[in-house]
């Protein structure tokens, strides 16, 4: 498991002490595209995650690059709602992710 708190890995251990091979502290696009597991990654489980990445292209570059071929990857995204994106197909055409009210950022659906 990946995280940016030390204290999320601490209480996952303690919850689930059996569930991950190995905890890191840290990014996840570092992770992902560091010598050590460039290529050797099978599966990337994300839920509640993504949602904190605004351009999430770079995280894709960086899931590409540390998955083995054929690995798979599962994640979960917020989208907008249908009257947001109405608004921002027409104010700005090209819009992949919209910052929401929660702090977190929900991706266009295409």
């Amino acid at each position: 498991g990946v995280d940016l708190s030390q204290a999320v890995l601490d209480e996952g251990h303690t919850i689930r002490p059996n569930l991950y091979n190995e905890t890191i502290m840290g990014d996840i696009i570092q992770v992902f595209t560091s010598t050590t597991f460039k290529g050797k990654i099978n599966l990337i489980i994300a839920a509640d995650s993504y949602i904190y990445f605004g351009d999430l292209e770079p995280l894709f570059v960086a899931m590409e690059e540390g998955l083995v071929d054929n690995g798979y990857a599962a994640f979960t995204l917020e989208n907008v709602d249908k009257d947001d994106e109405e608004i921002l197909e027409t104010t700005k055409p090209n819009w992949r992710w919209k910052l929401t009210a929660s702090g977190r950022f929900a991706h266009r659906r295409k």
